[in-house]
Order: structure tokens, then C-alpha cells, then sequence
């Protein structure tokens, strides 16, 4: 969907800006099954890109906190069918802004 930079918050004011980047890519991901950590696993594990500032599922990796104490997955919409045939459908706005070639994390991470 997207691809480009986020800020690294574990590196100093000092250090070079290119250095203070962490590559990134914005996806959209729908869940099967929803068994826990589905998604986590499958990108960790299988794709080879963790989530950032998952530290479960990022052993090893340099960017395991780029990010602050957060990690970065966000629940666009979620869909919660009823008894009865009703259907419940909460949406949230997108707290990754896009930026040129950076993302701002919008008080998320």
C-alpha cells in the first residue's frame, strides 16, 4: 500500500537524520481465522517483516523499539455479528498520516 520511513525514537537528536530512519511499509491485512496473534506470526515469521515496535516477534531485529513503546498495528474496522442476524461495524480513523516519503505516527506509537 505504502512504502517509506518512520522517525527511530531510540536514536539521538545528534545523529544523522538518514541514520534516525527505519524502512517501512504501510499494508492492509484481513484476518482468517482470528486466532490470537494470527497476523503478528504470519508477518514475523512467514512474510520476513515484523511489525514495528513488536518486540515479541522481532527478536534479533535493529528496530525493535524505532518506534517508542507501542507497536504499530491498527484496527481500521472491525465487524462483530449478532444474535439475531444484526451486524455491528465500528471504523477508526487512520493514525498513520502519510508524509512524502515519511509517516507520521499521529500520537499512536
Amino acid at each position: 500500500l505504502w512504502r517509506g520511513y518512520v522517525q527511530d525514537a531510540t536514536t539521538s537528536a545528534t545523529e544523522k537524520e538518514e541514520e534516525a530512519r527505519v524502512p517501512v511499509a504501510k499494508v492492509v491485512l484481513s484476518p482468517w481465522t482470528g486466532r490470537r496473534h494470527q497476523l503478528r506470526v504470519h508477518l514475523s515469521r512467514v512474510a520476513g517483516c515484523p511489525i514495528l515496535g513488536d518486540v515479541a516477534y522481532t527478536k534479533g531485529t535493529v528496530d525493535r523499539g524505532a518506534v517508542g513503546s507501542r507497536m504499530c498495528l491498527h484496527a481500521k474496522e472491525l465487524v462483530i455479528p449478532l444474535i439475531g442476524g444484526q451486524i455491528h461495524t465500528f471504523t477508526a480513523r487512520d493514525p498513520f498520516v502519510v508524509d512524502g516519503d515519511s509517516i507520521q505516527l499521529d500520537n499512536f506509537c
